[in-house]
């Protein structure tokens, strides 16, 4: 129970830091256009604005609207557009659940490399639901390259993971030293205990 504590706690809080510690630079070029330029661009067929304008409607509650751009882009293999209908999907942004298609969506992101994706997939992989059974070795895979793009929880995942043998051989030592790197800038720091080391 303290693990899957732990495991959540830094899991949200690194959620909640992800718009500043990682942002698409796919949509670099596009994230502070207007409206009105990024229907001009989407009608040029220019994905990456595709991408912004259907998450600015998501955001306006437009998701009519918002599923039928992401879901141009998606189909259209634009990794950022797969991961972000992904997520929309399995959260049921909108109204709309599937659940399956969402694990579909994560697995092509993955192979696609977004970096993202991988922790989704991972979190997914992490636990049995009736849409995908629990595979811990493939969840650590999945938390070691979301932890090597530097994203918190996937190293703390991976140092859980480590510490316990699940998914990978039990290694103490490499679990500690992941623990500490998803500490490294956080201003409480846990124990080893904590992250089962």
């Amino acid at each position: 129970m303290k693990k899957l504590l732990l495991t959540l706690g830094l899991a949200f809080a690194a959620q909640a830091a992800c718009a500043t510690e990682w942002s698409d630079p796919y949509l670099d070029r596009v994230r502070d256009l207007d409206t009105a330029t990024l229907e001009r661009l989407h009608a040029q067929r220019d994905m990456p604005a595709t991408v912004q304008l259907a998450y600015e409607m998501m955001a306006e509650r437009r998701f009519d609207r918002g599923y039928e751009l992401i879901g141009m882009a998606a189909d259209a293999n634009v990794p950022a557009a797969q991961y972000l209908l992904g997520t929309w999907l399995w959260y049921c942004l909108g109204g709309c659940r599937d659940k399956q298609r969402a694990i579909e969506l994560f697995e092509r992101a993955v192979q696609a490399g977004h970096p993202v994706a991988h922790e989704r997939l991972a979190d997914i992989y992490n636990r049995d639901t009736k849409f995908a059974k629990k595979d811990d070795a493939r969840a650590y895979a999945l938390y070691l390259a979301g932890a090597k793009h530097g994203f918190v929880s996937s190293m703390a995942s991976v140092a859980i993971k480590l510490c316990a043998g699940e998914g990978v051989g039990k290694d103490v030592k490499a679990g500690r030293a992941w623990a500490d790197l998803a500490q490294k800038d956080q201003p409480a720091k846990l124990s080893y205990e904590d992250f089962g080391c």
